[in-house]
């Protein structure tokens, strides 16, 4: 006797090409303002490409080198969503990326570049920015750049996740600013933006500098008033003095001011 036993039918695996249908579904709910429908859909488009070019690499990519591999790639997404344009950093943070369809991993000298991937992750990064969860996009944007250093949007939407994080990533804003007008390769638009944008970071990178300076000189000064107050003197009797050369003495002073 003949014992047929039926077996369900494995699961086909995720292909290249439902990671960009989801992305294409993704691209329209995030159009609709359904932010959450278009992150689901760009994690889908993740799981369907999973791959391993993104693990293993360090959390910041090189900052220089030539990504003259994917220039045309960018230029392509640029003119797909006017985000080369300068009206604004909104334009460039919040409008989602649109990949070439191929999806293709290509190689540069500086290792694998996996454009559709790094367009996923930047494009479920401004979902997470516009659900107010910026630390999420900022790790979103860094696991694009680890596919593909070149890709300036994502360089530029971490800019602005590090600086609406609490507390704000100021100097980690900056430092993406100025990589991303310092590639020669980037888009023109892109380049004018990010150079607006570090002019506009700098001061406030500047002025928290100082801060940061007093607070820690005040703090030594309460330790040398209290170490001092046992000889009768404070930090006050000490004046630093700069001279001609730029180099600095220390003068005492028996009745301060």
């Amino acid at each position: 006797m003949v014992r047929i036993t039926e077996h369900d039918p494995e699961p086909a695996s995720a292909s290249p090409r439902d990671a960009e249908a989801h992305k294409l579904e993704g691209n329209r709910a995030f159009g609709e303002g359904r932010f959450e429908d278009a992150e689901r859909h760009y994690t889908a488009a993740l799981e369907a490409s999973a791959s391993t070019s993104d693990e293993g690499a360090s959390d910041e990519p090189d900052e220089t080198g030539n990504a003259s591999a994917r220039r045309e790639d960018t230029r392509e997404d640029d003119r797909a969503t006017g985000a080369g344009t300068t009206d604004g950093e909104t334009r460039v943070a919040s409008s989602v990326v649109r990949s070439n369809e191929d999806g293709k991993t290509t190689t540069s000298r500086r290792g694998v570049v996996d454009r559709a991937r790094a367009t996923y992750f930047a494009n479920r990064a401004a979902c997470r920015l516009k659900l107010a969860r910026p630390n999420e996009a900022a790790e979103d944007c860094t696991r694009a750049l680890r596919c593909d250093e070149s890709f300036v949007k994502a360089r530029l939407r971490r800019a602005e996740a590090r600086e609406t994080v609490d507390p704000k990533d100021l100097e980690g804003a900056l430092a993406d600013c100025e990589a991303a007008a310092a590639d020669a390769d980037a888009d023109a638009g892109l380049r004018l933006h990010a150079e607006t944008a570090a002019a506009r970071l700098r001061p406030l990178v500047e002025a928290r500098r100082e801060a940061l300076k007093e607070e820690m000189l005040g703090t030594l000064r309460g330790l040398g008033d209290a170490l001092l107050g046992n000889f009768g003197l404070s930090t006050k009797n000490f004046e630093a003095e700069k001279d001609a050369t730029g180099a600095y003495s220390v003068r005492f002073v028996r009745n301060p001011s």
